[in-house]
This record gives C-alpha cells, structure tokens and sequence, in this order.
C-alpha cells in the first residue's frame, strides 16, 4: 500500500470521503485482456495429447474410482489432491465417451482457461494493492509471462497448481472485497469455499491462509491487532480440519524434512524466478548459485528502496511474503532432484515475484504523473516479458513433439496386427533435442531443464496408447542399447537376441529421434522369414528379392526386399539410383537395408529384410531413365560384386526398371 491508502486505512477513497472506485466495466475489461494475452500465449497447448504422469499417474489410477474415492483417501498415488481429480471426472463426464473417456482438447483448455483467470485476478488484487492500473498490469504481465510457468500451464497432469493459485486468489479477492465499506463484513466468510477447495486441491493450500492475513494487513493497516484476529479467527477453521484428515486418509508418500543443505540447494530455482528478468542480462551458469543469491538479494533490497519511497513498503513485504511462504514447502520437503525437474513448482511463488516486480513501475507513475512515466513503464515491462518468449516457444515445441509421439505410439498400435503383443523399442523417457532443435532450446536459466518427458519410468505403454485414441491391448517398452539412442530411454534393457524374438513374433516399433517417428521394425525385419525369388546377388551377403516402384512425379518411391546369404562385418549400404539415356546420375538415394533400424550385428542368414526409399527427382527433362540397385561397403565405398542368374552384372548394379518422363 501506498502512503495515501495507508492514511485513508480502508482503501482509496476520493473526494469528501467517498469511495473511489473503478467503473466495473473497465476492471473487467482490463483483467479480460490480461487473460486474454496469456492465453493467446499458451494457445498451441490446445492442441497437445496426453504424456508424462497423466496416462498412468492420473488416468489409470481414476479408474473404478468414485468421486467419494478421491476424497476417502490416496492410496496409490501419493498425495491428497481430491478436487483434482473430481474436476478431472467432471471434465470425463462432460467431454469423454465411452471408447475414449478423456478428451485432452478439453483438459488443456481448462488449463489454459485457469491460467487466463489467474493473470485476470492477479491484475485485481495488484489494482487492490498499489491502488494503480500501471502497477497492476505490470504484474499481471510479469506473471503471464514468468518463463517457468510453460508447465503449468500446458501439462494436464500439473492442473494442481493453476487450480490451487486459483481459488487463492478467490479467496483473497473475495474476502478482500467483503472488507470494503458498505459491505456487510460477514460476506467474507463466502471466502471460506474456495479457501477450502484449494486445500482440498494440494497440500499448499495451507498457505492460503498467511497470505489472507497478510493481505489484510497490507490493505488495512489501521486496523488493530484484535479487530484482526477476531474478523480472520474462522479462517483458522479448515486448515486445522484439512491437517487432521491429511493426517488420516491413507496415502503412499510420506515425505520427510530435508536436510539444511539440501533445502538451501532447493532455493536455487526459486530464486531463477525471483530475478528472471534479469538472467538473459548476466548469463549465469549452473555453478554460480552464489552469484544468483547475490543478485537476488540485490534485487530485493533495490525493489525495497523504491517501494519505501513511495510508501509502498507494506506492499514490498507482501510480495516478498508471498514468494517466501510459497516456496518453503517445496525446499523443505522435495527432493533436490524433483524441485529442479520440476518448473510448475515455481507457478505459485511467481505471483510474488510478479507482485515484486512491478513496483518500480508504482515507484514511476506515483513520482512523476505524465505520458513519459506511462511510456517508460511500457518499456521496461516489455523489456521484461519480451526475453522469455523464445524460451517458452521452444518449450512449446517440444511439448508439440512429445505430443506427436505419444499419439504416434497410439496410432502405431492401433495399425498392428491383431493377436499379436505390441512392443516400443527405445521410447523416450527424456529428449532434451529434435531434428529440429538439434542442440535444444538456447536458454538464459541454467537450473530449468529443456526437453520433454513422455514416459517416465513408472508408465506404462499400454496406458499411453488408450489414453490417446489408441486400442486397448497388450503394450510394453524395452531399451536396445545397440542403436545408441542419444536420449533417455523407457523400459527394461534387453539384448540382441530378445530384439530379434520381437521382431519375428510381435508388432515392434523402434523410436528414431531424429525422423521423430516409430519405425516399424516387424516391416523391415523377418528374421528366418525371406521369402521371394532372387533377383540379384551382392557378394555373399544378401540377395534382392523384390523390387516395386512408384512414380509421384516429382519423387519416386522404391520398395526394395532383400534376403540375408551371410554374415559380414563390414558395414553395408544401399542404393537405388537414377539414370539418364547417356547414363548420367540425376537422382540418388542410400542407406543401410532394412532402413537402418534392423542391426545389421544380428541378421542371420534366411532374414529378410525391406526398406522404403523416396527419391527425389527434381524436373527432369523428358526422357526415359534407367532405375539401378547396388550395395557396397559404408566404410571403404567398395561395391559388393553382383550377379544374376550366376552371370556377373554389369557395374555391379542390378537395372530394375525404366522411368518414362
């Protein structure tokens, strides 16, 4: 509060002591805006598919539970979190169907309709608590735009954080605006159902609470000590009740207090929220967390300065309150490892930072009333929100990705075979890169992973695919260290001989990130199957067994199938080219038979093996054009000998076919 608000004690009021107001319409109007961008901002996550802990750690644990379940206790999934998954049954009932009883258009809309609310309240209680539009759309922007939020906003299964900050915020507004002159002060107590709905939503519901005695301390300070406790008394009611059930409905995490050093190493990405707008400025590394206490403290006590100049210093101690109290329970009960993996913890703490941040923007419009103040404000808030963007739009790319292949594994299974177990060979747990974004997302906040999670490790693959329109059948995932996977994998390791039982009797698929797809190894790999006549013979190795051809005019597809004769360990490769009347090469295309993905370690003789290539021809001038396959050794570029019908073939390349353009 400023000073004026503090003399005046209950609020702005204006001339001969009435209050002054907002028009409704522009409070409206203003927080709808502030929604509005936030959720343009977020608006692709609309369009994601289900991974990380909503497959298994939601979805599968909801089934065969009744709404009373969730609130009788649980078991199973660690925390006591009920509403959660009431709205999440409510949101099954409304837009799921039989076959497919959860929609995730649905459920990332609600995130992001929760998330436009919150920025819409947090512009209220910062037009409650400067008493200015300046300061309360600076932190309703700094807020909407905290880079770290990007989890909380787009991830189905982090719904517990924009609904906890959600009816917080409720709560706060509510009771606030019950204290207002000609309002009966007993209507506050309407504050006490999202109050308690947000305890019942996560277990820092508790900190509702201290924020709403903060928050009429900071509003109305001339109020004494007893008035404030006998008007705030029953707010003490449900988080007493909330902590005698929490302590009595079953559950299986009991989480235990951290050691001191591991609850100050927690600190460290709260205090990257704290000063983010100044990260992509100083360039931090992950090792200079003393120069990140230091530029926080710095922060604070410059923020503090300002504030006190402008009587606003009861509002310094809310937003630092805000932040402080927001994080403890995170650094005194997480892992180290679960709080820097984990953004969406930071999504209740960035009010306060928000709230902090927009200080200085009180600071110049109570300084100096003009348009050059206004204008300077603008400035530097866009200075502020604008250094985030790419960070969040990478995020956002990578959970496109993840999206992708999760309903890739969806689809993959739903095109196999029936009777037959489909198996995900090297499925993702952690990608940190794409072929897109090879080297990742260029990131100023060193303690905040890049990447997507698809499947941790307590998944299941069969969750995954029905819970993203996929059938509901045997699924399991297994990690073939062979392929060299450059990413986290998900399931058990097996060896060479295991891959190859997959591939002869189940529907396998290999993940290859880079192509950001599941290839079908069953396709391309028989082992012990080959079958078709031989066409043409390469060395002691393999044989052509078929060929089929198809002109897209600006590309041809080539479907080649071979016969493995004998083993070698010099690497194959090989080519489908194409040539000219005078036999010049136009167009090329190479790579290893069986597309790669069938190791060429464990053919065996009597495998077959089938590739698909794409060539591109380009525009090519009329003509007839010769189609030729080879094979050669990858490391020396060698061609393997080749003949048909015992006779040696000329070039050692096998015409398959014409072109006609």
């Amino acid at each position: 509060m400023n000073e004026r608000a503090e003399r005046r004690g209950e609020g702005e009021k204006g001339e001969k002591g009435r209050p002054r107001r907002l028009p409704a319409l522009w409070t409206v109007l203003s927080g709808a805006a502030a929604a509005l961008i936030a959720v343009l901002l977020y608006s692709r996550a609309a369009g994601f598919a289900y991974f990380n802990d909503d497959p298994s750690g939601h979805f599968a644990w909801m089934e065969g539970q009744s709404l009373l379940d969730f609130f009788a206790g649980s078991a199973g999934y660690g925390y006591y979190r009920p509403v959660v998954f009431a709205v999440l049954r409510l949101s099954e009932l409304l837009f799921g169907n039989a076959t497919f009883p959860h929609n995730p258009v649905a459920d990332h809309a609600l995130l992001l309709l929760l998330h436009g609310a919150n920025v819409a309240m947090v512009w209220a209680l910062a037009r409650r608590l400067g008493g200015r539009d300046a300061y309360a759309w600076v932190a309703a922007l700094v807020f909407a735009f905290v880079p770290f939020n990007y989890e909380a906003v787009a991830y189905v299964a982090s719904l517990t954080h924009p609904l906890l900050l959600f009816w917080t915020l409720l709560t706060l507004l509510i009771y606030d605006r019950s204290q207002d002159r000609r309002r009966s002060p007993g209507s506050g107590y309407w504050s006490l159902l999202p109050m308690t709905l947000g305890l019942l939503t996560h277990e820092n519901g508790l900190f509702i609470f201290p924020a709403l005695v903060g928050l009429d301390w900071a509003r109305r300070p001339a109020v004494t000590l007893r008035q404030r406790a006998r008007r705030l008394w029953p707010f003490v009611v449900p988080p007493a009740l909330f902590a005698v059930v929490w302590l009595s409905v079953p559950k299986s995490s009991e989480q235990g207090l951290n050691s001191l050093a591991d609850a100050a190493r927690n600190l460290t990405p709260f205090l990257q929220t704290l000063v983010y707008p100044l990260l992509p400025v100083a360039r931090l590394e992950a090792a200079d967390a003393p120069a990140l206490v230091g530029l926080a403290a710095a922060v604070v006590a410059l923020i503090g300065l300002l504030a006190r100049q402008v009587g606003a210093w009861r509002l310094w101690v809310f937003a630092l309150g805000w932040f402080g109290l927001a994080t403890l329970p995170a650094a005194l009960f997480l892992g180290p490892a679960y709080v820097f993996g984990s953004p969406r913890l930071s999504y209740l703490p960035s009010v306060g930072a928000a709230l902090l941040w927009a200080i200085p923007a009180l600071w110049a419009v109570a300084r100096r009333r003009s348009a050059a103040a206004l204008a300077l404000t603008a400035a530097c808030t866009l200075a502020v929100i604008l250094p985030p963007l790419p960070f969040i739009r990478c995020q956002l790319d990578f959970y496109h990705e993840t999206s992708r292949f999760a309903r890739g594994m969806a689809a993959a299974a739903a095109a196999a075979p029936a009777g037959q177990d489909v198996v995900f060979v090297n499925a993702p747990f952690f990608f940190s890169s794409t072929a897109a974004r090879p080297d990742g997302c260029p990131s100023p906040y060193p303690w905040t992973p890049v990447g997507g999670v698809l499947i941790p490790p307590y998944g299941q693959a069969r969750d995954f695919v029905r819970f993203n329109g996929g059938p509901d059948r045997a699924v399991e995932g297994v990690t073939y260290a062979g392929y060299a996977p450059g990413w986290r994998t998900f399931g058990p390791a097996i060896e060479g001989d295991a891959l190859r039982r997959h591939a002869a009797g189940d529907a396998a698929y290999v993940f290859d990130l880079m192509r950001g797809s599941f290839f079908d190894l069953t396709a391309a790999w028989q082992p012990g199957g080959a079958a078709g006549e031989t066409l043409a013979t390469y060395g002691e190795a393999l044989e052509l067994s078929g060929v089929e051809f198809a002109d897209g005019n600006d590309r041809l597809r080539a479907r080649l199938a071979w016969r493995v004769t004998g083993e070698t360990a010099a690497p194959l490769a090989a080519f489908v080219h194409v040539y000219d009347a005078a036999g010049a090469l136009v167009a090329q295309s190479d790579g290893p038979p069986g597309g790669g993905l069938a190791p060429q370690a464990l053919w065996r003789p009597g495998d077959g093996l089938a590739d698909e290539r794409v060539i591109e021809l380009g525009d090519l001038p009329p003509g007839t054009y010769t189609i030729a396959v080879g094979v050669y050794d990858a490391a020396s570029g060698a061609r393997l000998p080749a003949t048909a019908g015992g006779r040696p073939l000329t070039d050692d390349v096998y015409r398959a076919g014409t072109l006609e353009r």
